[in-house]
């Protein structure tokens, strides 16, 4: 999702950033760094995003599965128990 959202960010820069930069003078190497990635930043960050939610929820999933004695008690687990508990306080500390 990071990736994809560099590319959506770099395919929506507006056509108007890119010829005012030509006639400025910033080309190639110049023009990627000064305009391109600038445009593309709001894109980026929100792949950052995107990317963060989805770590963090396949992190939880894992701390449910993986659950053994060996292991001890993961934030999942906790947030499972407190849920099939029905202990709101017990769901909000995890």
């Amino acid at each position: 999702s990071i990736a994809n959202g560099l590319v959506s960010g770099i395919d929506q820069i507006p056509p108007l950033f890119l010829r005012a930069g030509r006639t400025l003078g910033a080309t190639g190497l110049q023009g990627a760094r000064h305009i391109v990635m600038p445009a593309a930043l709001p894109g980026y960050l929100a792949g950052l995003k995107q990317g963060w939610a989805f770590s963090w929820r396949s992190l939880m999933a894992a701390e449910i599965i993986a659950s053994s004695p060996d292991l001890g008690l993961g934030l999942g687990q906790l947030l499972e128990n407190g849920r099939n508990n029905i202990d709101l306080p017990g769901v909000f500390l995890a």
